[in-house]
C-alpha cells in the first residue's frame, strides 16, 4: 500500500512577495511526515533549512546537490483566500513536530545535498564568483533576497544617495532594489547590471572590483560585520538619524499600444520638508508623455494624484538597507 501524503496539491510558483507575472507555472507539492516533494523530487526534512507558511504562501529553502541553497515560493490559489491559508496551516501543524526533531541534523553552516542523502557533507555556498563580460566580476547570490553594502558601486566610497536598480524595463513586472550610490555615480545601471534573476538566484555584473568584494561579503552565510558597522556611520545613516525620509514617485509614458509605468529613484525629503514640490518634475513628465494610449488615459491621472499626495514612502526600506538586511527586489 502506497504512503498517503499529508498534503498534495498543485501550487502556483511566485516571487518572494507572493506575486507572479503574466507567464505562470505550477508545481505539484506533496508533503509527507519525513519529506516534501516538489514535482516528484523528494527533499527530506534534514536537508530543509527553512519551511514557513505565510497565509496562502509557502516558503521553502533547501540545499541542492551542488551545495547551493535553493529558495522557492508557492501560493495556494483558491477562490476563497482563507481556505488556501487554512489548508497550508493545517499541513504545517502536522509537520512542525517532525521539523523540530531534525532541526539540528543540518547545521547552519554545513549541510548535505537534499537529493543525495548518502553523500558526505558539503559546505553550503550562498555566494559564488565568476567572470562576466570583459572579465568584469560576476557575483551570484543563491537567494531571492540580497543585501547591499552602503558603498557606491561606481567608486566604492561611502554612499550618500539611493538609486533604483530595476530587474527589467518595467517596474510593475520586474521589481527593483534600492542601491546606495554617491552623487557622482547616481546612474546605477552604468556600474551594476542584472545578468540573471530567478526565484532563488540573482547574478550581478559589477564594474568595480572592490564593490563586488563588498557585495559578496554582505551576502555570505555570515555577513561581514565590519561592513555592517561601517554602514551605521555612513552619510545615509546620518540622514536617517536627522529625520530625513525617502520617497519615490510614479511615472507613466505611453505610445499608442504601449504604456510603461515605473517609479523614480528614491528622493530624500529633509526633516519637515514637503513632498509636493519634489513630485512636480515626475508629474510633469507623466502629464506630457503618459496619456498617449488607452491605458495611459487611466494611468496618468492616477499617477499624478498619487504623486501629489506624497508619492510612496520607502524610508523603512532604506533603514533596512543601511542595517544590512537582505531584501527581495519587490521589497519596495
Amino acid at each position: 500500500m502506497s504512503e498517503q501524503p499529508i498534503f498534495a496539491k498543485s501550487l502556483r510558483k511566485t516571487h518572494s512577495d507572493g506575486s507572479y507575472d503574466g507567464l505562470r507555472s505550477n508545481a505539484m507539492i506533496r508533503v509527507f511526515r519525513d519529506r516534501i516533494e516538489i514535482d516528484n523530487r523528494p527533499i527530506y526534512w534534514q536537508y530543509v533549512r527553512e519551511l514557513r507558511v505565510y497565509g496562502e504562501l509557502l516558503h521553502v529553502i533547501y540545499v541542492a546537490a551542488d551545495g547551493h541553497p535553493v529558495e522557492e515560493y508557492f501560493r495556494n490559489v483558491v477562490f476563497a483566500g482563507s481556505k488556501g491559508a487554512r489548508e497550508l496551516a493545517e499541513m504545517y501543524a502536522h509537520v512542525a513536530p517532525e521539523l523540530k526533531k531534525v532541526s539540528l541534523v543540518v547545521p547552519q553552516q554545513r549541510a548535505v545535498a537534499a537529493d543525495e542523502p548518502g553523500k558526505p557533507r558539503i559546505e553550503v555556498r550562498r555566494v559564488s564568483r565568476s567572470a562576466g563580460h570583459g572579465g568584469r566580476p560576476l557575483v551570484t547570490v543563491h537567494s531571492s533576497r540580497v543585501a547591499f553594502p552602503v558603498l557606491c558601486p561606481g567608486c566604492a566610497e561611502p554612499a550618500t544617495h539611493v538609486a533604483g536598480l530595476t530587474m527589467s524595463g518595467f517596474y510593475s513586472n520586474g521589481g527593483w532594489w534600492a542601491v546606495p550610490v554617491c552623487a557622482n555615480h547616481s546612474k546605477v545601471k552604468q556600474w551594476v547590471g542584472v545578468q540573471k534573476w530567478a526565484g532563488s538566484e540573482v547574478s550581478l555584473e559589477c564594474s568595480n572590483g572592490k564593490w563586488a568584494d563588498a557585495f559578496a561579503a554582505m551576502n555570505e552565510e555570515t555577513p561581514d560585520r565590519a561592513l555592517v558597522s561601517q554602514a551605521q556611520s555612513s552619510p545615509l545613516a546620518f540622514a536617517l538619524s536627522t529625520g530625513s525620509r525617502f520617497v519615490v514617485y510614479q511615472l507613466v509614458a505611453s505610445l499608442v499600444y504601449l504604456s510603461v509605468s515605473t517609479i523614480s529613484d528614491p528622493v530624500e525629503i529633509k526633516r519637515d520638508g514637503g513632498t509636493f514640490l519634489p513630485s512636480l518634475p515626475h508629474s510633469f513628465f507623466t502629464l506630457l508623455l503618459g496619456w498617449w494610449s488607452i491605458h495611459g488615459l487611466f494611468a496618468t491621472p492616477i499617477a499624478i494624484y498619487k504623486n501629489s499626495r506624497g508619492g510612496f514612502d520607502v524610508t523603512e526600506n532604506v533603514k533596512a538597507l543601511v542595517a544590512g538586511v537582505a531584501l527581495s527586489p519587490r521589497g519596495i
